[in-house]
């Protein structure tokens, strides 16, 4: 294959994820801030990962799409540039974001379902309001040396990074706490948070649930559904972002050297795929999620009828927290 089909087909598939991440997860959005009886805490929080998923959207789009449709500036404009739209930084800053996100979320569910009667760990709008504050502000942390290193390099014609000369292993350790702040340590605490969850769930009987009848098997249900949702959207983010921090701290170690262009383009689709596919496992597993979408796109008109299950209402509409 000719290395401009090749160019086509990447730049095709990078649309169709791009379109798909924007459209659903605005629509995501969309439903959660304008449903009242979808309007839950952890709901917040969902909507939260889907502005962080646009804007990994809209940063492949600057890098891979609309940058064959004008002439990248020099000087300080390019820089400007090379921070903001051409070299990725707001990707990283999206990446972070989610994954702060989905660790918030794991919290959620363990305390939902191990101590459902808890007004201390009980999470409401107030608290969503800090955990999001906090996200953000951990990710734009997290992400100021990028903005700062990135330039235009006006000789190769290309965006480049400048890291300071001293202390010489400032990019490395760098790479490390990226690794470790955005992978391993939120990884591990979903992946204990949720075994737990799981344990609880599907493998131990629990006393904490009324036995009213009807009533146990209801909210057992419910908690089961938005236990698969939130542990496939985590299972999705390891397994598309991980490689791109792996490769990452083995390129700044010269464990691997000069990574080629598949390579990284590769791993852009991978964290475009994740971006774009959550909506679709809210979709999946959601049905009061996918009536809300079919009301939207089909028939405005139609009435959602709403079923409360007790205090388990994520993602199936009833505001009350799970």
């Amino acid at each position: 294959m000719s290395a401009s089909a090749q160019e086509v087909i990447t730049v095709a598939l990078f649309t169709i994820m791009v379109v798909t991440d924007c459209i659903g997860n605005f629509l995501v959005i969309w439903i959660i801030l304008t449903k009242n009886n979808m309007q839950s805490p952890m709901n917040y929080l969902l909507a939260n990962l889907a502005v962080a998923d646009i804007m990994v959207g809209g940063s492949i789009a600057s890098q891979f799409i609309i940058s064959y449709l004008y002439t990248h500036p020099t000087g300080l404009a390019g820089s400007y540039f090379c921070k903001f739209f051409t070299r990725g930084a707001i990707t990283w800053v999206g990446g972070a974001a989610s994954v702060f996100s989905l660790a918030a979320i794991s919290f959620d569910r363990y305390f939902a379902v191990l101590y459902p009667y808890s007004q201390t760990f009980k999470l409401n709008l107030k608290k969503v309001k800090r955990i999001t504050c906090f996200c953000w502000i951990f990710t734009l942390v997290l992400n100021i040396p990028l903005f700062l290193i990135l330039y235009y390099d006006e000789k190769n014609s290309q965006c480049m990074e400048k890291w300071p000369k001293r202390p010489s292993w400032f990019s490395k350790a760098y790479s490390i706490v990226w690794f470790v702040a955005a992978g391993c340590i939120p990884l591990v605490i979903m992946f204990y948070l949720y075994s737990r969850v799981i344990y609880r769930l599907w493998f131990k009987r629990s006393n904490h649930v009324p036995q009213v009848p009807g009533t146990q098997q209801a909210v057992m249900k419910a908690r089961k559904r938005v236990t698969k949702i939130v542990i496939t959207v985590s299972v999705l983010y390891g397994m598309t972002w991980m490689p791109s921090l792996t490769i990452y701290v083995l390129d700044r170690y010269d464990i691997v050297y000069n990574i080629g262009a598949k390579a990284f383009t590769i791993n852009s689709l991978l964290v475009t795929f994740n971006s774009s596919i959550n909506p679709f496992v809210y979709a999946f597993q959601s049905e009061k999620f996918r009536r809300h979408l079919k009301a939207f796109i089909c028939c405005p008109r139609i009435i959602i009828n709403q079923v409360d299950v007790g205090n388990e209402g994520q993602l199936q509409g009833t505001p009350q927290q799970s």
